[in-house]
């Protein structure tokens, strides 16, 4: 394997999605040493078999759950406000694939309010079942916030210059970034760069990746690894929640991969105490359609239960506040800081584990749905969340963001970044 350490170039703007697909691959190479199946192809299929699920092949590399006799499906179901409708069966990608490079082009951020993202938001279901919301309860949904609010003052504190936002207002139109966009690697990553065929490592830019410690700080513990069709980070966001971006769960156009072919990790699957969870449901935003939608690039996992690590507060606080304190991010990258592989031997059998890198900086930029840093990140750190200490390192911490990938300017500042914490949070608190 070759090294190639490369400049970043500013050429178009260019938005560069983390997941990685090889983390399948890659864990077919361990034997068991406990009663777990070998491969996440094997373990998938025994989760279907106990739900009593049956695949049905309706094209290539795609295929359908038949629903076991007897299951009952609610045509409407209504959770903190939200009331969504059953669609349907979901079809699936047998196999993920890494995200396919295209232009695209990012522009104006449209004026919608946080209610309106919920709106066309669907939720898949281990049985492959389909809900899309139609529509919000206003009561409902100000009732749940309140509460989760309630909580979060309970655990955490109040949050300094915390803001009270109406859900059902609008946010401002926003110029985005304007312009052409491909993606390309930002930090470290792997491809075949000049064609013959052979993976070259290629590094773009400086690198400020520290790993994290050992065993892993509380706050560490809240960020989880996910593994599956695609591979890429998470964080708990209540007792059995994780907020990850939506391109880590779903193929290019944007359909969800069936939920029992992810697993979810504490301690990233290589400290002591490490266990894993299953995936009983996948909800997307109603604005996600694909790899490329960069401010609606946020998805919820729901495990079967709780991982026992905790969990952080969204950030509710003004963009001053935000910005006015270091940002910092964790994740699960493929590679180190000196372009090592960062797999290394799981303590659950059949899985790997991969160590995890935490980052300090600046958020220097906000809008209305999206925040800006210069931490470094690369494949695999998707879905990790940015956070900040409202009082200082390291007490309570409040996540401002998702990480979804790099943008290159063809003119102005590079930056990592993704949704902003605030823009999605009543989102989330609805889809819990």
């Amino acid at each position: 394997m070759k090294l190639n350490i490369k400049s970043h170039p500013t050429t178009l703007i260019a938005i560069v999605l983390f997941g990685s697909a090889g983390a399948a691959t890659a864990q077919t190479a361990m034997s068991p040493t406990k009663d777990y199946a070998e491969t996440l192809t094997e373990r998938s299929i025994e989760r279907e078999k106990a739900l009593g699920l049956e695949r049905i092949l309706t094209g290539p590399n795609q295929f359908q759950y038949a629903l076991p006799a007897g299951l009952e499906t609610p045509s409407v179901i209504e959770e903190n406000g939200v009331i969504s409708i059953y669609e349907g069966q979901s079809t699936f990608d047998v196999r993920g694939a890494a995200p396919s490079p295209r232009l695209i082009v990012t522009g104006e951020e449209e004026a919608t309010s946080p209610v309106e993202d919920m709106i066309g938001s669907l939720r898949v279901d281990e049985y492959g079942r389909r809900w899309r919301a139609v529509d919000v309860n206003r009561g409902s949904l100000l009732d749940a916030i309140d509460r989760y609010d309630a909580l979060v003052e309970s655990r955490f504190g109040q949050e300094p210059g915390a803001e009270t936002r109406d859900p059902f207002r609008r946010r401002p139109t926003e110029a985005g970034d304007r312009g052409l966009a491909i993606w390309r690697p930002m930090s470290w990553t792997r491809t075949d760069c000049n064609g013959d065929g052979v993976a070259d490592i290629i590094r773009y830019g400086s690198e400020d990746r520290s790993l994290a410690s050992s065993p892993m700080t509380t706050r560490q513990q809240k960020v989880v690894l996910i593994q599956g069709n695609r591979w890429g980070s998470g964080v708990m966001v209540d007792s059995n929640t994780v907020l990850t971006a939506a391109h880590v769960v779903t193929n290019a156009s944007g359909a969800t991969f069936a939920t029992a072919s992810f697993d979810v990790l504490t301690r990233g699957n290589y400290q002591a105490g490490a266990v894993a969870r299953t995936v009983t449901a996948i909800t997307l935003p109603g604005g996600y359609t694909g790899d490329g939608d960069f401010s609606d690039d946020y998805a919820l996992l729901h495990l079967n239960s709780s991982p026992s690590v905790g969990w952080m507060a969204i950030s509710r606080a003004s963009n001053s506040t935000i910005k006015a304190a270091d940002s910092y991010n964790a994740g699960y990258p493929d590679f180190t800081p000196g372009a090592a592989s960062n797999l290394v031997a799981g303590t659950l059998s059949s899985f790997w584990g991969v160590r995890q890198y935490w980052s300090k900086g600046d958020l220097f930029g906000t809008t209305a749905k999206r925040v800006k840093t210069r931490l470094d990140s690369g494949p695999g750190h998707s879905g990790s969340p940015f956070y900040y200490y409202p009082s200082g390192c390291c007490g309570s911490h409040f996540v401002t963001g998702v990480l979804a990938g790099h943008v290159d300017f063809w003119i102005g500042t590079d930056y990592t970044g993704g949704p902003k914490g605030s823009a999605i949070r009543s989102w989330v608190i609805a889809n819990m």
